[in-house]
């Protein structure tokens, strides 16, 4: 006997509509899940953080006075102390945290406050504020869309071996200045990472975005020129896969500010408040001090 071939096309009509109804919700349950796909825990304002980052006056400001500004009531619950013989740190994560910072589920937000202080006056000397945050990734989790941002600051008194000897170049002082400023953090934080798996991974990642810098640099020596524009230095990153790097240096008094940011953090970077605060400092230098920047970058 024939097939009944009307019958068969209905079955096949019918088995469409099947596959076609199960796509739609599989879609559905897709969206669901990336809409409630948040962060286990949320950052507490990235102000609370960076202004106690911001108003710790290097040069000036006492262990005594450095503990003082470190403590926020409103985070002092959950926040550790780690101390070692030259630094103080206050730190604290939430959520479970993850060493790579972007697999997606439980989302960990990891802060730190750090600060180093000169081994013979005990003043502030040089001074670290970290946050990592998750964007809630929504329904952007269907385009596979990175919702990590991290931010990292740091403001350094550096000696004058570093910055006042003749460089073949321009480019080679930004080196010089870069391997300098990783080489105190790695130095302020090496016996406090020992109190927190969250500090010294975030150690890792740190230290990890650095030498992709420097590598980078050494490629193309010409990339730090926009080390101190407002776009800064756009980098590619092998975990958060972009950054942006900006550096300014103040020679009257031997200050530098270094500014990371990586993944989301780098949106709009140039029109992010905070980097126009830093570009706002640099243009309050005098004239003097604008023309011994220039002249350095003719090297």
């Amino acid at each position: 006997m024939l097939p009944n071939i009307g019958k068969s096309i209905v079955y096949s009509t019918k088995g469409e509509n099947v596959r076609y109804f199960t796509l739609i919700l599989a879609l559905v349950a897709v969206f669901v899940a990336g809409c409630n796909n948040t962060p286990s825990a949320d950052a507490p304002d990235k102000n609370k953080v960076f202004n106690r980052y911001d108003s710790i006056v290097l040069g000036e400001d006492t262990s005594a006075t450095v503990l003082q500004k470190l403590y926020n009531k409103s985070l002092d619950k959950e926040e550790y102390l780690s101390q070692s013989e030259s630094a103080v740190a206050k730190w604290a994560q939430r959520g479970d945290y993850n060493t790579t910072l972007v697999q997606r589920g439980d989302y960990a937000v990891v802060w730190f406050n750090i600060v180093g202080f000169d081994e013979e006056s005990m003043t502030a000397k040089r001074k670290y504020a970290f946050l990592s945050d998750e964007d809630s990734p929504g329904w952007w989790v269907l385009v596979g869309a990175a919702s990590q941002k991290l931010r990292f600051d740091m403001e350094m008194i550096m000696d004058d071996e570093v910055l006042d000897q003749p460089y073949a170049s321009a480019s080679d002082k930004w080196i010089a200045i870069i391997e300098e400023a990783k080489k105190l953090y790695l130095d302020d934080v090496r016996d406090i990472r020992k109190d927190s798996h969250a500090i010294d991974s975030i150690s890792l990642l740190i230290n990890q975005t650095f030498n992709q810098i420097l590598e980078q640099i050494q490629r193309s020596p010409d990339l730090t020129q926009k080390l101190d524009k407002a776009s800064g230095l756009e980098f590619d990153h092998s975990v958060l896969n972009e950054g942006r790097m900006l550096i300014i240096v103040d020679d009257a008094t031997n200050t530098v500010d270094v500014k990371i940011k990586l993944g989301s953090a780098t949106k709009d970077f140039a029109n992010n408040d905070d980097v126009k605060k830093l570009i706002k400092k640099q243009s309050t230098s005098t004239p003097e001090e604008e023309a011994t920047i220039d002249d350095s970058n003719k090297k």
